[in-house]
């Protein structure tokens, strides 16, 4: 299961992501959310991602570590896996880089102060872009720049396996004098090296396709991009990428506030888990089936 563990305050902070899609012969009843171990699953372009699983109760086995899973009916589960994620000058963290490829799950362990809940806040930031956020003064504020300085650029990067395709995005911020908040310095998505828009302060350039020239055009330097371009369906890349984004979980559980009781069901519980019940009966509420049985 593809996770990314943050002890932060003797707890820990966890990230994780799985994707679903009916592989070729399956059964498209059989695709469905799952929620294993703080996993949501996430479906594939138009497949209903709240779809119950089949009454069957098909059972998933890995057929490849960190790249998908496979039942008899050839559905095929495909694991999301951060390859890659880079921060530069955001708070405590300087050319920071996690390089994780290559392993299912991940844990930072270290002292308070040390950059735990700060690497969680960039996920934070990075998704609220992929939910539509897109002013920069929402993000970020000038008082996130490393020791307050101004003449180095805010830098996230991160790589995401998704399915057979590798995203990459890159997102840099800047703090120019007499400014009130911070600009888009760069910007850009490629998707298994190819580039899907690359931006430039206020241009940005469309990437050009099979049926359309590359287009230009300008933007705003205080809003982001990516939730601005519009994706022509649900198989652009534009679509899949933000919709990983905004579907992370992102949780920093603490213990004392961890209830089992459920007065209501829900999909995402909140960052400590105090609703845990009401998270724990949500998942089943929605694909009983997938709980019916479960392989070791």
């Amino acid at each position: 299961m593809p996770s990314l563990a943050i002890t932060t305050s003797g707890w820990a902070m966890f990230f994780s992501i799985i994707s679903s899609g009916v592989g070729e012969g399956g059964d498209e009843d059989a695709s469905s959310n799952l929620a294993l171990e703080g996993c949501y699953g996430e479906a594939l372009p138009g497949v209903d991602p709240y779809r119950k699983l089949s009454r069957r109760g098909r059972l998933l086995k890995p057929t490849a570590v960190g790249t998908s899973f496979e039942n008899r009916g050839q559905s095929v589960y495909h694991l999301s896996l951060i390859r890659r994620l880079y921060v530069h000058k955001f708070r405590c963290l300087e050319n920071c880089e996690l390089p994780i490829s290559g392993h299912s799950s991940a844990l930072l362990i270290g002292k308070n102060g040390a950059g735990k809940t700060t690497v969680g806040l960039v996920l934070e930031i990075l998704q609220k872009i992929g939910r539509g956020t897109n002013r920069v003064g929402d993000l970020l504020k000038p008082k996130d720049l490393t020791r307050g300085r101004t003449d180095v650029p805010v830098r996230f990067e991160i790589e995401v396996e998704l399915g057979s395709k590798v995203y990459a995005y890159l997102i840099a911020f800047e703090f120019p004098a007499n400014f009130k908040e911070l600009r888009i310095l760069e910007e850009r998505l490629t998707v298994s090296g190819k580039a899907v828009y690359a931006r430039d302060l206020a241009q940005v350039n469309l990437a050009r396709t099979d049926q359309e020239n590359q287009a230009t055009f300008n933007i705003d330097w205080h809003l982001v991009a990516l939730p601005i371009i519009q994706q022509k369906s649900e198989q652009d890349p534009l679509f899949i990428f933000k919709r990983w984004l905004a579907r992370m979980l992102i949780l920093r559980p603490i213990p004392a506030l961890i209830l089992g009781e459920s007065k209501e069901a829900t999909l995402e519980p909140s960052l400590p888990v105090g609703d845990f019940g009401a998270w724990f009966a949500g998942p089943l509420a929605y694909a009983p089936s997938a709980y019916a049985r479960i392989d070791g």
